[in-house]
């Protein structure tokens, strides 16, 4: 017994394979990958490679991070959680992203931003990160998840060599109690406004 998929409806159905109907089963057969080749034209490599991340996201979510489309009929834009890691001044927070990607995804990153108030050497007073992986060290094989376990890493171990925000440089490498104090008020006030 074979199993055809009508091209008109969503539903399978068994037909009895016998050599009475061979040619129509063959020709259904064919229409049923037609549909499916017309189904991946329709879909961009971009939303392709998305519905993986995505997959992959939920059967291996990274640890302290979380993240999924905002809504299910746009892939192309994600709202991700990072949880601050524990025994740093991040520990506790619990920090929102905004992850929004273009049609050119993955072959171009995308853009990553905190809609979290955060305190940061890298990351600039609009959210936006300044991180190499998003910008001149991407590449295709990153996906959604180097993404967010490479920002939770940022958070312990900024780069102020590279400073989207001066003031958290300056501080982080000459007053390093003082934006620890300052990026604690950040996790404090992830959590109330979460």
């Amino acid at each position: 017994m074979a199993v055809i998929k009508r091209p008109q409806q969503t539903s399978w159905y068994p037909i009895a394979y016998t050599s009475s109907n061979q040619n129509q089963i063959t020709k259904n057969f064919f229409l049923c990958i037609a549909n499916l080749q017309s189904f991946m034209a329709s879909s961009s490599s971009a939303q392709l490679r998305l519905m993986s991340d995505l997959k992959s996201i939920i059967n291996e979510p990274p640890e302290g991070c979380s993240a999924s489309p905002l809504s299910e009929d746009n892939l192309f834009v994600w709202s991700a959680t990072i949880f601050g890691p524990d025994e740093t001044p991040w520990e506790g927070g619990v920090f929102s992203l905004r992850l929004t990607f273009g049609d050119n995804y993955p072959e171009k990153p995308p853009r990553v931003r905190f809609t979290s108030e955060i305190f940061h050497p890298n990351v600039y007073h609009d959210g936006t990160l300044c991180m190499d992986i998003i910008q001149d060290a991407w590449s295709p094989c990153h996906n959604v998840s180097t993404i967010l376990t490479s920002v939770q890493s940022l958070l312990t171990d900024p780069n102020p060599a590279s400073p989207a925000n001066p003031e958290a440089a300056h501080q982080y490498q000459h007053d390093v109690q003082a934006y620890n104090k300052r990026v604690r008020r950040c996790a404090r006030r992830s959590i109330e406004s979460s």
